[in-house]
C-alpha cells in the first residue's frame, strides 16, 4: 500500500523545535542560556611544595650523612635532625597556607568584580526607568489637562 505524500510533517517523527532566547523567531537545535563567562576566570589552584621541602626530599640521605660526619653524635641522640625536619615541615605547611589564602583572595576578588558589574547594570537600569517615569508623568499631566479642560476635574491639576 502506498502512502499519500503531504506537505505536513509526520507528527511521530518530527523533531522538537527549540527556540532561542535571544531571537525567539529563529529555530535552533539547542537552547541558548545567557550566563557569565565559564568559571568567571576562576581556575583550579595547583599548590606548590616549598623549595626547602623539595630540597629535603631529594637530598635527605646526603643531608643526614653530612650531619653525621660533621657532628659525630652518639647513636642515641637524634634531636638535631628531628629539629631540622620539623622546622622544614612547619615552613612547608606555612608555604601552603599562604598559597591557599592567596587563592581565596583571588576567588573573592573575581566574585566581587562580578557583583560590582551587576550593581552597575542595575543602577543604570534604575536611572533609565526613573527618567522614563518622569517623562511619562509629564505626558500624563499634559493629557489630563487636555482631557479635563472645561470640567470640574480641571482644578485638580
Amino acid at each position: 500500500m502506498l502512502k499519500k505524500k503531504t506537505n505536513q510533517p509526520d507528527i511521530n517523527n518530527a523533531p522538537m523545535e527549540k527556540k532561542s532566547i535571544n531571537t525567539p523567531n529563529e529555530v535552533n537545535t539547542q537552547v541558548e542560556i545567557p550566563m557569565y563567562a565559564p568559571n568567571m576566570g576562576i581556575e583550579p589552584k595547583e599548590y606548590q611544595f616549598s623549595p626547602d621541602l623539595n630540597d629535603l626530599i631529594t637530598r635527605f640521605q646526603s643531608i643526614c650523612m653530612e650531619f653525621l660526619n660533621k657532628a659525630n653524635p652518639d647513636e642515641y641522640n637524634s634531636t638535631y635532625m628531628d629539629a631540622v625536619i620539623d622546622r622544614i615541615c612547619l615552613e612547608s605547611i606555612d608555604f601552603l597556607e599562604v598559597q591557599r589564602i592567596e587563592h581565596k583572595k583571588l576567588i573573592n576578588k573575581l566574585i566581587q568584580a562580578m557583583h560590582e558589574g551587576d550593581l552597575n547594570d542595575a543602577n543604570n537600569k534604575l536611572d533609565q526607568f526613573l527618567s522614563d517615569k518622569e517623562e511619562i508623568d509629564r505626558e500624563l499631566t499634559k493629557y489630563r489637562r487636555i482631557c479635563w479642560a472645561g470640567t470640574s476635574l480641571e482644578e485638580v491639576i
